[in-house]
């Protein structure tokens, strides 16, 4: 009898087993396989190994990804790198320093040209003040130091029945100084009543050194060796003329002193008031 079409397994069945399955159904029942011999080195060395298809998850993973663009890092205008310091600039930041520099550049010059200018002026101002004390200062030693001219006061002097210049060496002496009020002079010493004549020849020392002087007395019967010259000490220029005569007075007095004089003559201002010494 004829086997039914329907028996054994489809051969659509058999599509997508693997060869081992398919022999295993096509073979007899209780009939074992035969048992495969182990591949050789040879064989296996030159088997070609199956190739394996990633999946889509691991082909996914494999393929590398792109790199992330880095972040960009906010600039700063003024960076410390150990010992260096950098300056970022912008074209803003660049224009403003710049600016400010430019700035700063013509405010110091103009400082500096002030300050020249006042310093000129200072100096300038000390220059014409030296010049003038000094001019002043050399035409009072030199008219001090000209002899008198009597024809100015022969007038007077024949009024008077004085002796003219020459006729007596103490006319000099007699002639009253003119005070000036509020000008300041210098006490040169102070003597008692009884050392008159030493007032007279510290009188006469100080003439030998260019300084003239008056004996004043004074309502307590004592002297007072005060200089003929005086100066306005509100003038500047006065002022340094009366300073460098005390400073000559002090010299002459050390010096007189040292000579065995007795006095050291260590003068003083003092000022005119009231015409009163």
């Amino acid at each position: 009898m004829a086997k039914s079409k329907q028996e054994g397994p489809a051969l659509f069945d058999l599509l997508g087993a693997t060869q081992e399955e398919v022999n295993a159904q096509l073979r007899p029942r209780g009939v074992e396989p035969p048992a495969r011999p182990a591949p050789s080195a040879a064989q296996t060395k030159h088997k070609p190994d199956r190739a394996i298809v990633p999946s889509r998850n691991e082909r996914s993973a494999s393929r590398p990804q792109p790199t992330p663009p880095p972040v960009a890092r906010k600039r700063r205008l003024l960076e410390f790198d150990d010992e260096c310091v950098r300056f970022s600039f912008t074209s803003t930041s660049a224009a403003i320093t710049v600016f400010l520099v430019v700035v700063g550049i013509l405010v110091v010059y103009e400082a500096g040209r002030q300050s020249g200018k006042e310093t000129y002026y200072q100096w300038g101002w000390r220059a014409g003040r030296a010049s003038f004390q000094a001019d002043a200062e050399s035409e009072i030693e030199a008219a001090r130091s000209q002899p008198p001219s009597p024809h100015l006061v022969e007038d007077l002097l024949a009024a008077t029945g004085a002796p003219a210049s020459g006729e007596s060496d103490t006319s000099a002496d007699k002639a009253a100084p003119q005070w000036v009020e509020g000008h300041t002079y210098i006490v040169a010493q102070e003597f008692s009543p009884r050392n008159h004549d030493d007032a007279l020849a510290a009188q006469k020392y100080l003439r030998s050194q260019g300084i003239d002087t008056a004996l004043m007395t004074q309502d307590n019967g004592w002297f007072q060796l005060v200089t003929t010259q005086g100066y306005n000490r509100s003038d500047p220029v006065q002022r340094d003329l009366l300073a460098k005569l005390l400073t000559r007075e002090h010299r002459a007095g050390a010096d007189y002193f040292a000579s065995g004089g007795g006095y050291k003559l260590e003068g003083y201002y003092k000022t005119l008031r009231n015409q009163s010494w």
